[in-house]
């Protein structure tokens, strides 16, 4: 995934400016295609270049940074959050119940692939950041919208994912 850079930044007048319309377009796109809920304590938002754009553009809007060493280095924290090749990473905000993140995967009828803490990586709150890597036979079946997708953490099973939730994982791991 191709990296954020100052040119995909928008000026922060600007975006205080427009940041309603920012913040409306992005929830309706991380509910529509992003956010996955496992259980009722666990909700995972996988990342990608647009997820993390908004993200970005809020830490500055808030952080009222405009020098460029320092949005040049919050850039490079956010890019190192993006999906590797063949991969996909995930937030995952545990609510107050979640107790354990020992067993983590994504399912897709007899697929699993494993998902790891990405170690090294920033915790925002109470977010953590998970990473699958799937092989191209997961590929193969993960694009098959026949069979159910879900995520399962420590034995317990998500919801199953919504035809659009899996077309953008699809093409997140295609670009």
């Amino acid at each position: 995934m191709r990296p954020l850079t100052l040119d995909d930044l928008l000026p922060l007048d600007e975006f205080h400016a427009r940041r309603d319309e920012f913040f409306e377009a992005h929830q309706h796109y991380v509910e529509l295609y992003r956010r996955v809920r496992v259980g009722p304590s666990i909700v995972m938002v996988f990342e990608n270049r647009q997820t993390l754009w908004f993200r970005v553009q809020e830490l500055l809007r808030v952080m009222r940074l405009t020098d460029l060493e320092w949005v040049r280095a919050e850039l490079d924290l956010v890019n190192g959050l993006l999906p590797p090749r063949g991969g996909l990473r995930a937030s995952l905000i545990l609510g107050d119940k979640a107790t354990s993140l020992n067993e983590m995967r994504l399912c897709c009828d007899s697929m699993r692939a494993v998902g790891t803490l990405a170690s090294g990586r920033v915790e925002w709150g109470n977010a953590h950041w998970i990473e699958f890597a799937l092989t191209p036979m997961d590929l193969k079946k993960w694009a098959d919208f026949g069979a159910p997708a879900w995520c399962e953490i420590d034995g317990e099973r998500g919801d199953e994912m919504s035809e659009e939730v899996r077309q953008s994982l699809l093409d997140d791991l295609m670009d």
